[in-house]
């Protein structure tokens, strides 16, 4: 097998993969953050694991600077 058909071979196998990755029905925790985001594993380990529980209106805001003093609380 050739280089360039070990790199198509290996294309073809994470594009199969992806879209084999069970993600959850949509309506997540957090409205904030879909399934599909790249933060909904982070987001939803820390929530089930009750280190943080988001903001009081129900969002998450991922993208949003977290300082010291509110990761102490």
């Amino acid at each position: 097998m050739s280089s360039a058909e070990r790199v198509s071979l290996i294309r073809a196998l994470c594009a199969l993969a992806c879209l084999c990755v069970p993600f959850p029905a949509a309506g997540a925790e957090y409205p904030d953050v879909a399934c599909n985001h790249w933060a909904w594993v982070y987001v939803q380990g820390v929530s089930d694991a009750e280190i943080a529980a988001g903001y009081p209106d129900g969002s998450y805001q991922p993208g949003r600077v977290v300082t010291r003093d509110q990761m102490a609380v």
